[in-house]
């Protein structure tokens, strides 16, 4: 007895390239993620960089405020004295004045006097101090380096509310590597005297 097989032969339905589409728009959104996932560690990257920056700045303007703070209460001897405009370079403490201006100068207006504290280039006077072991100029990728050094201006403010104790403002600043990151930090110091009395020593 011989079996004879039956095939049904159906007839292909056409493509309408859904996988093709389907792959392509998968690619679009791994890209897209891909991008999004660039640009998010880039940016961490650069921000990271300018709380650093910042940080070096920072640690420049306190650094150069505890110096005149120091010399406040080590040298000073209590003159004041008309500073004359232009930049001193700290090459030793007998350099260092207290000017009888403050620093944002004759400026009347508490917006004219905020935008010339916050921008040493416009102090008419300034001391500059350099710290030891800070390396200024253009900074690489082996070194550390400030682009300028570090400064400051001290001024009297007069007595303090007892009526005897001497006050003084201390305005410094610190720049970063790049020199386009500043910062301005300002300390109030008063200038007190320990008496020790001679029958009780």
């Amino acid at each position: 007895m011989k079996h004879t097989h039956a095939f049904r032969f159906d007839r292909l339905r056409p493509q309408r390239g859904t996988a093709l589409i389907t792959s392509l728009l998968l690619l679009l959104i791994v890209t897209v993620l891909s991008v999004a996932m660039f640009r998010k560690v880039v940016g961490e990257e650069r921000m990271a960089g300018n709380v650093r920056e910042h940080q070096r700045a920072l640690a420049a303007a306190q650094t150069a405020l505890q110096y005149a703070e120091n010399w406040l209460s080590g040298v000073y001897t209590g003159n004041l004295a008309t500073c004359e405009a232009g930049t001193v370079a700290v090459s030793s403490p007998s350099v260092v004045l207290v000017c009888d201006k403050p620093v944002y100068g004759s400026a009347s207006t508490a917006s004219a006097q905020r935008a010339i504290v916050t921008e040493p280039s416009s102090w008419a006077t300034r001391f500059t101090y350099q710290p030891s072991g800070m390396a200024v100029g253009t900074s690489d990728s082996t070194t550390q380096r400030h682009a300028q050094l570090p400064g400051f201006y001290i001024s009297a403010l007069g007595l303090g509310p007892d009526g005897r104790t001497p006050l003084y403002q201390v305005s410094s600043y610190g720049i970063g590597g790049n020199g386009s990151t500043i910062s301005v930090v300002q300390s109030t110091y008063a200038l007190t005297a320990e008496v020790t009395p001679l029958d009780n020593p």
